[in-house]
């Protein structure tokens, strides 16, 4: 199963993920062919159908070709894939969203037409707005505004910077209705409020209504979209003095609820990408994002009654997520930069007590064959010598520069060539400085084995150390 589609399933309640999507979708488009398509199913069928696959393309894309991808993707027992592609792409058509819509303001069945009729005169109870006075205090009443800033290259999070930000609709809880009705998308992905400023033929046939003209209908729901501002603004709005050219004036703070929104979708959008990289760890090894989920920090508005906020702000009653503000946590150094020296500052016995064990075992049964001597040479050569080289890359990974600080002005000359990138083209000039911290790791080794286990290996241990070294030579580069 796609990650997308396994991830999209988790959030459906049942059991295995397999047989939850089979439910699923056989309701689906059992909903969808009897047209009792509710507007929560017709919502979860667009959320399935604008899942990315493995190769950047939806659901829907794969659909409408017929791929064998998602042929073998949406495999269901009883129902045919034709069956299944049909129902959802009658699914995104804008009949069918009209249908649904009416379906839930009455269970009787009432009409588009009649709805219309009844409900086209109250459009002027809405307002669109984008920036919204009752965050701030649900008793405001006047202030609230729609503004569309300019698109800039300043930096700015701003209005008018942030793409692909909604509108929203303000007015009394008994009206969102009709903002969610506005708000419908069509078959060309353009809400009804959009084709209605543009009295578009394709509106005019679907809001056809017997007595009243197409024209009346439309200017009483564009009564809504216009901006009403307000005459003055409300005490309870928080108000900050706030420089404009050598003055200063009292300005009114308006939350933007719409960037909020948007910027609460682009975090749970970054949450649901590394929650499927946990979930398919081992399984995409080409997946680059972290494992990191974003913490949770969420501001609520209007309470128990989220709808007098605004329409939006209905679908976020348990919070806009927003990005936590805090002072930068510093990680600690997980290797220690060397002062004097690296091999008695840097390197840690515990990095080596394994390696260091299993070549004691070896010494101490005094075997002389060619087995033996090649593991002894392996341990020394693919196991402490390597993880020297690897302790200092490490310390390579610090900013470059690093060792001119006076901290390490005694840290001796080679071992500043050897570890600071900074000094990478000394490094390759001249190779004079390997022979050095080849008899500086040799000492090492011989010091540490005999702190461990209290055997001096003397001269000849440290020859045969520096010997096998000399095969690593060009890895010390």
């Amino acid at each position: 199963m796609d990650w997308a589609i396994e991830l999209f399933v988790r959030g459906l309640k049942g059991g295995d993920e397999t047989s939850t999507l089979q439910k699923w979708l056989k309701k689906q488009c059992k909903a969808i062919k009897e047209g009792n398509c509710s507007l929560d199913d017709l919502n979860q069928a667009h959320a399935f159908l604008s899942l990315k696959m493995d190769d950047g393309r939806t659901i829907l894309e794969h659909l409408e070709e017929s791929s064998p991808y998602i042929q073998n993707q949406l495999e269901v027992k009883d129902i045919s894939f034709d069956q299944i592609r049909e129902a959802f792409l009658t699914a995104i058509k804008g009949e069918t969203a009209l249908k649904s819509f009416i379906r839930t303001k009455d269970k009787n069945g009432e009409t588009l037409e009649n709805w219309l009729r009844r409900n086209h005169v109250l459009a002027k109870n809405l307002s669109r707005k984008t920036h919204f006075c009752k965050c701030s205090h649900p008793d405001n009443k006047n202030g609230s505004v729609m503004a569309h800033g300019e698109g800039r290259a300043d930096g700015f999070l701003r209005t008018g910077n942030v793409r692909g930000v909604p509108d929203d609709w303000e007015g009394n809880a008994t009206y969102s209705p009709l903002g969610t009705f506005l708000s419908l998308k069509m078959d060309d992905g353009r809400t009804i409020w959009e084709h209605l400023e543009e009295s578009s033929v394709y509106i005019r046939n679907m809001l056809k209504i017997k007595d009243i003209p197409f024209d009346q209908i439309r200017e009483a729901f564009l009564a809504a979209t216009k901006n009403k501002e307000p005459k003055s603004t409300e005490g309870r709005i928080k108000q900050v003095f706030f420089p404009v050219g050598d003055d200063y004036h009292l300005l009114s703070i308006l939350t933007p609820l719409g960037i909020a929104m948007c910027q609460s979708e682009r975090i749970q959008k970054i949450q649901n990408e590394a929650k499927a990289s946990w979930y398919n760890r081992g399984k995409h090894d080409d997946f680059q994002r972290g494992y990191t989920i974003v913490p949770h920090v969420r501001i609520g508005y209007g309470g128990e009654k989220p709808q007098n906020i605004s329409l939006g702000n209905v679908r976020y009653r348990y919070g806009i997520q927003l990005l936590p503000c805090l002072p930068p946590v510093l990680p600690g150094r997980t290797i220690r930069l060397p002062q004097k020296d690296f091999f008695t500052e840097t390197l840690r016995l515990k990095y080596f007590e394994e390696s260091f064990s299993n070549l004691h075992g070896i010494i101490v049964r005094k075997a002389n064959n060619k087995y033996i001597r090649d593991k002894q040479n392996g341990i020394i050569l693919h196991e402490i010598f390597a993880r020297i080289i690897y302790c200092a890359r490490t310390v390579r990974q610090q900013w470059n520069g690093w060792s001119l600080a006076e901290n390490y002005s005694i840290l001796p000359e080679e071992q500043k060539i050897w570890l600071d990138d900074a000094r990478m083209e000394d490094r390759m000039k001249d190779d004079a400085w390997i022979a050095k911290i080849i008899h500086g790791s040799s000492r090492w080794f011989v010091a540490a084995y005999r702190d461990k286990f209290g055997i001096v290996l003397g001269d000849v241990g440290m020859d045969h150390f520096k010997s096998i070294a000399e095969e690593m030579r060009g890895d010390l580069m």
